[in-house]
């Protein structure tokens, strides 16, 4: 399997293209149950494999699946990062719940080349209204933090997880990606197709 490998430029010009698939093999993962509560924060915890604070949430122990490479069908950020290559739309379901940004929720795996870091998040615009969650058992916030993560199996460096886009209701929700020296922005149809 080979993903398709964007640099920074081409980038931004592929991702206003991008429309929303529902991930590709094996990187289907846990359906959540209705959210309760506050969002999570972004509080330190435990140390990476690098020696820097895992924010609050995020679990490298919470990979599904390892693998040699992303799908053909993932779109990969700076080398590091990968996301399903069509975004728009993608199947939402009424979550419920008592947070208002998170009544919707769209699954998409997360994939994450073992030891890099990355950041994912809502728009600015978006965070009384979106959410996001990968890598956790926690309440949808506005931001993601992947802390460098060791790999499970050194020949399959490419860590799968479960998690997805929350919303207020179906909208098209900008997700920014910031892996290495590269921030893209996707946008996420949740039951809409975006242009």
């Amino acid at each position: 399997m080979s993903a398709r490998r964007l640099s920074a430029g081409r980038l931004a010009v592929a991702l206003a293209a991008v429309a929303l698939a529902t991930g590709g093999p094996g990187v289907a993962g846990c359906t959540p149950g209705p959210r309760t509560g506050a969002p999570a924060s972004s509080a330190g915890a435990a140390p990476d494999a690098t020696g820097s604070p895992v924010p609050r949430g995020f679990d490298c122990g919470t990979a599904i699946e390892s693998l040699a490479a992303p799908p053909d069908d993932y779109l990969v950020v700076d080398g590091d990062v990968a996301v399903p290559a069509r975004l728009s739309p993608v199947d939402a379901a009424d979550q419920g719940g008592d947070d208002p940004r998170a009544r919707w929720f769209a699954k998409f795996g997360l994939i994450v080349r073992a030891g890099a870091t990355a950041q994912l998040a809502v728009g600015p615009q978006w965070t009384d209204r979106a959410a996001v969650e990968w890598g956790s058992g926690d309440s949808p916030s506005a931001t993601v933090r992947v802390p460098a993560c060791p790999a499970r199996d050194p020949a399959r460096p490419w860590q799968v997880y479960a998690g997805g886009m929350w919303a207020a209701e179906p909208s098209c929700v900008p997700l920014v990606i910031t892996a290495g020296t590269t921030e893209a922005t996707v946008l996420v149809g949740l039951n809409r197709r975006c242009s």
